[in-house]
C-alpha cells in the first residue's frame, strides 16, 4: 500500500512539472504547435474522504399558524320516548324468622399503635428586618399605694454626737427621798416581719403611631432592548375534570298498567296512601300493603315513659304493630312514647298511623335501598336504629339497626328513631 501512494505521489510531482513547463513554453514562444506533449501518465489513486462539515445551524422557528374557527355545534339530538312501566314481579312468600342469637362478648381492647416517628425539624427561617422604634408611650397612671408594711427591727444606734458645752450649775435642789430598787429589764420584743410589696401599676398606654415619612423619588430607568422571542412552550397539562352537573327533577310517574293474571296492582316505592309503600302481599286473593312515613317522625325518642313495668302479652305481638301501639299508649301510667306520636301522625288526611311491629320494621328495612332512591335526601331511612311496638320483656323492647339489619332488644329508657307506617 505504502508503494502504491509512493508511484502516485511521484506520478503527481512529474505531472506537475510537465505542466508547469508547458506553461512557461507556452509564454515565452509565439508558436505553440512546434513544442511536442508527452504522453499522459496513468490515472492516479482515488483520494481518502474528507471528513464531514459541521451541521449548518438550525434554521428560525416559523410563526405559528391562526387556528382555524370551530364548527358550528350541531342540532341536539331529540330525546327518546321512555319505555313502558315493566310489571312488578310477585313477592316472594317472607321466609320464617330466626331466632335472635345470644349476644357475643366483648372483644379485648387492641393494644395502642405505636407512636410514629418525628418527622425532622424544618430549617429555621431568616430574620426579619428590625422595625422601626415606634414614638415613647405616654406614661401610665401611678398604681396604688402598697399596704403598709408591718416596721421593721430598730436600726443600729447611731455615732454618738459632739458634746455640747457644760451648762451652768443649778441651784441644789430640795433633798429628795431615798432611791428605789432599780426595775428589772423587759425581754427583747420579736423581730417584725418585713412587709409586703406594693402592687405594679399597671401598663402604661402605647404611644401614637409616628407619622409615614414622605414617599421617595420614583426611579426613570431606561427601557431595555426587546429580547429575542422564546421558543414555544410545551403544552400544559389537561386542567381537572369539572364537577358532575346538578341532577334532574326527577320525571312523572307513568300510568300504572294493567293488573296482570297472578300480579299486583300496587309497588314497592310506589308514593300512595300519605307515604311509600314498603310491602305488598295477597290474603286470599285480594291484595294487602304497607305504607311507611315520608320521613322519621322522631330521631331520639324513648320507648315509653313506663320503663321497668311491663305492658304485657298484648304488646308483644311481632306483626300486629297497631294493636301493640294501642297497648302502650292504655297504660295507667303511660304519658309519652314513641307508639303515641305515631298514633298522634295524620299525613294525607289518615289518622290510621302507628308503631310498626318487629316484622313490620323489617319490611321497611328490606326496601330501604328503593325507599332511598326515591325519597333521597330528606325522607330517606337512616342507618342508625329504629324503634319497633314489640315489647320483650318488663324492661325491655325490640328495635332494628338500620346499618346491618340485625334485630336487638334494649331498655325502654334507651333513645332511638321513629318511622310511622299504615295498611292498606
Amino acid at each position: 500500500m505504502n508503494k502504491l501512494l509512493t508511484i502516485f505521489i511521484s506520478l503527481c510531482v512529474n505531472y506537475y512539472c510537465v505542466a508547469q513547463s508547458t506553461n512557461n513554453k507556452d509564454n515565452n514562444s509565439d508558436n505553440s504547435s512546434n513544442v511536442l506533449q508527452g504522453p499522459a501518465g496513468p490515472a492516479g489513486l482515488p483520494g481518502r474522504p474528507g471528513a464531514n462539515g459541521k451541521d449548518g445551524r438550525d434554521g428560525l422557528q416559523g410563526t405559528p399558524g391562526v387556528n382555524g374557527k370551530d364548527g358550528a355545534v350541531g342540532p341536539k339530538g331529540a330525546t327518546g320516548a321512555a319505555g313502558p312501566q315493566g310489571i312488578p314481579g310477585v313477592q316472594g312468600i317472607a321466609g320464617p324468622k330466626g331466632s335472635t342469637g345470644a349476644t357475643g362478648a366483648q372483644g379485648a381492647v387492641g393494644a395502642a399503635g405505636a407512636v410514629g416517628v418525628a418527622g425532622p425539624k424544618g430549617e429555621t427561617g431568616a430574620i426579619g428586618l428590625k422595625g422601626a422604634t415606634g414614638a415613647q408611650g405616654v406614661a401610665g397612671p401611678i398604681g396604688p399605694k402598697g399596704i403598709q408594711g408591718v416596721p421593721g427591727p430598730a436600726g443600729a444606734n447611731g455615732a454618738d454626737g459632739v458634746a455640747g458645752r457644760d451648762g451652768r450649775d443649778g441651784k441644789p435642789g430640795p433633798a429628795g427621798g431615798p432611791i428605789g430598787p432599780a426595775g428589772l429589764i423587759g425581754a427583747t420584743g420579736a423581730t417584725g416581719s418585713l412587709g409586703l410589696t406594693g402592687a405594679t401599676g399597671p401598663q402604661g398606654q402605647t404611644g401614637l403611631t409616628g407619622l409615614a415619612g414622605p414617599p421617595g423619588p420614583v426611579g426613570v430607568g431606561v427601557a431595555g432592548p426587546v429580547g429575542p422571542t422564546g421558543n414555544s412552550g410545551t403544552d400544559g397539562a389537561n386542567g381537572a375534570q369539572g364537577l358532575t352537573g346538578a341532577k334532574g327533577s326527577t320525571g312523572v310517574a307513568g300510568v300504572p298498567g294493567p293488573t296482570g293474571a297472578g300480579g299486583f296492582f300496587r309497588y314497592v316505592g310506589e308514593l300512595y296512601g300519605g307515604g311509600i309503600i314498603v310491602s305488598v302481599w295477597k290474603v286470599n286473593g285480594v291484595e294487602h300493603g304497607l305504607i311507611a312515613s315520608l320521613n322519621d317522625l322522631d330521631s331520639s325518642a324513648v320507648w315509653s315513659n313506663v320503663f321497668s313495668k311491663p305492658i304485657g302479652k298484648i304488646a308483644r305481638n311481632a306483626k300486629q304493630g297497631k294493636e301493640n301501639s294501642m297497648a302502650i299508649v292504655a297504660h295507667p301510667e303511660h304519658k309519652f312514647s314513641a307508639a303515641a306520636t305515631c298514633l298522634a301522625y295524620k299525613a294525607g288526611g289518615f289518622n290510621d298511623w302507628y308503631l310498626p311491629s318487629s316484622w313490620e320494621l323489617n319490611q321497611c328495612y328490606n326496601a330501604a335501598i328503593i325507599v332511598n332512591e326515591i325519597l333521597v335526601p330528606e325522607g330517606a331511612f337512616s342507618t342508625g336504629n329504629y324503634w319497633s311496638s314489640t315489647e320483650n320483656n318488663d324492661d325491655n323492647a325490640r328495635y332494628q339497626d338500620f346499618d346491618n339489619g340485625n334485630t336487638y332488644f334494649f331498655f325502654k329508657s334507651t333513645t332511638s328513631r321513629v318511622r310511622a307506617v299504615r295498611r292498606f
